[in-house]
C-alpha cells in the first residue's frame, strides 16, 4: 500500500454545477498528477447506480471524504492545517487537496485553509456503513465539516488544486479496528505503531497534562513497539500531541487534569424541587404544524396537557433523525440527535393512552416496512 494506490472517481463533464446528478466518467488515478487532472470537473468517490448521484443509488465506495472550511474561529490560530490532519491520522493511506475556496474570501469571511481529505477504506457497499464510518471519523476528530456527512457527497471541480499523497500503511478502516485496549496487552506492531503512539500521548496528556508524567507513561507504551520507532521519531510525535493538546486546551469546558484527578468527596448541588419555580408553558408550536395538530388532538381526547404528548414527539422525532443528522455545540462536540424523555404523572393520568396515540405512526410505519 505505501506509495502505490488505485482510486476510482467519478467525474462529471463540467465544473461548478450545483444542480447536476450525473457522473458518468469513471476515472482510475494511481498518482497525484492523474488525481489533479481528474478532479478538475465536479466529482464524487462514490459509484452510483446508473452514474446518477442520490443515497438510493449508492453502490460502494473505496474511499471516505472529510471537509476541512476551517469556519469554527476566526482566529488564525485555531485553524487546522494539513500538518493536523496528518498528526492525527498518521500511518494513515490518504490524499489531501485543496478546496476551489482555498485562501479565498467567502460568505464576508476572511481567507483560511479549506481542504478536502480522501481516506481508503475497504469496500462499502450501503450508505449506512458509510455514514457510520463518517460518524467514528467525527468522534475521533470532531473537526470535519459537521455539514458534509452524507453518503451522496460531490465536490466541485479545480483545476488549480494542490495535492498531497500520504502512502500510509493501513487504511481508514484499519484505523478504527485496532483495539486500543487489546493493544496494551501486546506488541504494537509496524504499521500501527506511530497512531497507537500518537493517541496515546493525547490521552495521557487530557488526564495528566503535557508532564513528565505523560512522558513516562509514552515511553512505556513505546517500549512495546516492535520493531522500535527511533528516537527522533518518538520526539516528532510527542511534539505533534502536544501542539493537539495545545488547542484542546484553549475549549473553555476543558476540564483540567488538576480538577480532573481532584481527590476528596464530589460536592453536589441541592435539588431543585419541582414545585419552586413556574415554568412556560410547552412551545407547541414551535414542532412541524402536522406535528403540532397531532399532540394537539391527542391532549384534547386524552385529556391530558398539551406537554405531554409534546414531550414524547420531541422523542419520536429524534427517533426519526437519528443516524441522519447530527448538531454540533460548538468547534469540537457535536452530539447525535438522540432525545430521551420521560413522562411523569400521578397513576391513571393517561400517560400509556397519550404514548400509545403518539407513537402509533411509527408503528404502523414498521408494520409496513416489515415485510
Amino acid at each position: 500500500m505505501k506509495g502505490e494506490f488505485s482510486l476510482p472517481i467519478w467525474a462529471a463533464r463540467f465544473c461548478g454545477n450545483e444542480k447536476n446528478a450525473r457522473y458518468p466518467d469513471m476515472l482510475t488515478v494511481t498518482n497525484a498528477e492523474e488525481f489533479k487532472a481528474a478532479v478538475k470537473n465536479d466529482h464524487t468517490f462514490i459509484c452510483f447506480k446508473n452514474n446518477y448521484r442520490s443515497e438510493e443509488n449508492f453502490e460502494y465506495a473505496c474511499a471516505l471524504t472529510e471537509d476541512i472550511d476551517n469556519t469554527h474561529s476566526e482566529n488564525p490560530d485555531d485553524w487546522y492545517t494539513k500538518e493536523d490532519i496528518i498528526a492525527a491520522f498518521s500511518d494513515v493511506q490518504m490524499i489531501i487537496y485543496t478546496s476551489r475556496n482555498n485562501m479565498k474570501k467567502k460568505e464576508g469571511r476572511p481567507a483560511r485553509p479549506r481542504f478536502h481529505i480522501v481516506f481508503f477504506v475497504d469496500r462499502i457497499d450501503n450508505p449506512a456503513d458509510y455514514k457510520l464510518l463518517l460518524q467514528m471519523v467525527r468522534d475521533y476528530f470532531p473537526y470535519f465539516d459537521a455539514k458534509a456527512q452524507d453518503a451522496a457527497r460531490f465536490f466541485y471541480g479545480n483545476p488549480d488544486t494542490e495535492v498531497y499523497v500520504q502512502p500510509g500503511v493501513i487504511n481508514l478502516s484499519a484505523f478504527f479496528n485496532l483495539d486500543e485496549f487489546a493493544r496494551m496487552e501486546k506488541e504494537i506492531r509496524e504499521g500501527s505503531r506511530n497512531d497507537t503512539l500518537f493517541r496515546w500521548a493525547v490521552s495521557s496528556m487530557k488526564r495528566y497534562g503535557d508532564t513528565e508524567e505523560t512522558i513516562k507513561r509514552f515511553h512505556m507504551m513505546a517500549d512495546r513497539c516492535n520493531p522500535p520507532l527511533p528516537d527522533e521519531e518518538l520526539q516528532s510525535i510527542l511534539k505533534s500531541a502536544s501542539r493537539y493538546y495545545a488547542k484542546i486546551k484553549e475549549d473553555p469546558e476543558y476540564i483540567t487534569p488538576e480538577v480532573y484527578n481532584a481527590k476528596g468527596p464530589i460536592k453536589w448541588e441541592d435539588p431543585i424541587p419541582f414545585g419552586r419555580y413556574t415554568v412556560a408553558q410547552f412551545p407547541i408550536d414551535a414542532l412541524p404544524k402536522d406535528i403540532g395538530d397531532y399532540a394537539k388532538a391527542v391532549a384534547l381526547s386524552t385529556q391530558t396537557p398539551v406537554d405531554m404528548a409534546g414531550t414524547v414527539a420531541l422523542s419520536i422525532l429524534s427517533v426519526c433523525l437519528q443516524g441522519k443528522f447530527s448538531i454540533q455545540g460548538k468547534a469540537d462536540w457535536v452530539e447525535p440527535l438522540n432525545t430521551y424523555a420521560l413522562v411523569i404523572a400521578m397513576p391513571s393520568e393517561r400517560k400509556s393512552a397519550v404514548q400509545h396515540m403518539m407513537l402509533k405512526p411509527v408503528n404502523a410505519y414498521e408494520q409496513q416496512y416489515s415485510f
